[in-house]
């Protein structure tokens, strides 16, 4: 049995497991863990937070919820760890959002917001907004998710000093504003920026450069371009393939999302076959967890 004082590296190693699309491996350590560890520290419950994270990206939903209701329990209440406790809410409000609990999911992420603001976290506050933009979008209310959106783009130019990571979400969102507002090239543009970031900063393998691939894929639609759209959305769900499976919820939003490409480049039947097919295996994967549940785009972002 590993030491308590190995307990903060065993952590980042799942965390970065996570990252990499290694859900099951990341699940095994930060069980272990939990089950060496019988204090209540904000170290288990960063550990919990984890398992919640890796339940959630296979879609054991049920799981995940526990989960996270073991680390909001570790964690409220104390305020030298606020970061872990907004951490830990922003992941629970992504699962609510997943199982269709929206109107919760809100109430979540503005009281992470809250705390974000609290604590003058730039970068963490930008993110807030773009989920809450999130809700606003699958609501149909542009006006107010527009609005949010332009706020993430000023917290996220506040900081001090971008990572590559943070360029990534700051071009993102500044692509979603100009879907949203009807600028097309100015979509494109940012999307593959977004791109080539994420391929310098992570490499090919990476979920999130499978789904840069798609959302610039998109754009390329959006622009009229579709030899270009397919090329992208392929090289994005070969990539999602490789790195998190064929069985996984991120794989078969990404084939949903791919069906969508497909029918508007005229591609009908196609797409219709690949979108019954996503959706079958969608309602597999759910079948003991919930009904009618989705992948957040803006959770990806």
């Amino acid at each position: 049995m590993q030491g308590q004082e190995d307990v903060p590296q065993q952590l980042s190693h799942a965390a970065l497991l996570e990252q990499k699309g290694q859900y099951e491996q990341a699940v095994r350590i930060a069980q272990s863990v939990v089950d060496a560890n019988s204090s209540d520290s904000v170290e288990i419950g960063r550990a919990w937070t984890l398992l919640g994270i890796a339940y959630e990206e296979q879609g054991h939903y049920q799981q995940s919820r526990s989960a996270y209701e073991q680390a909001l329990r570790l964690l409220e209440g104390n305020s030298q760890h606020l970061v872990q406790y907004a951490n830990a809410l922003d992941h629970f409000a992504s699962l609510n959002s997943i199982t269709q609990k929206s109107e919760l999911a809100d109430k979540i992420w503005k009281k992470a917001l809250r705390i974000h603001k609290q604590l003058a976290d730039h970068r963490a506050v930008a993110k807030e907004y773009t989920y809450l933009a999130g809700i606003e979008f699958q609501k149909k209310q542009s006006g107010p998710a527009k609005k949010y959106l332009r706020q993430a783009i000023n917290e996220a130019t506040l900081t001090s000093k971008l990572s590559e990571d943070d360029s990534v979400f700051l071009s993102d969102t500044q692509a979603w504003l100009a879907n949203m507002e009807g600028n097309s090239k100015s979509e494109l543009a940012a999307y593959l920026r977004s791109l080539e970031l994420r391929k310098y900063s992570h490499g090919e393998d990476f979920p999130l450069t499978g789904w840069n691939y798609l959302f610039a894929g998109n754009a390329y639609a959006d622009n009229k371009e579709c030899a270009q759209a397919m090329t992208s959305i392929r090289q994005g769900i070969q990539i999602l393939g490789r790195t998190v499976g064929q069985q996984n919820p991120q794989y078969l939003a990404g084939e949903i999302f791919y069906s969508k490409v497909l029918d508007r480049c005229g591609m009908h039947e196609e797409a219709l076959h690949l979108k019954v097919q996503a959706k079958q295996g969608m309602a597999d994967l759910y079948r003991d967890e919930c009904a009618n549940c989705t992948v957040s785009v803006a959770s990806l972002r």
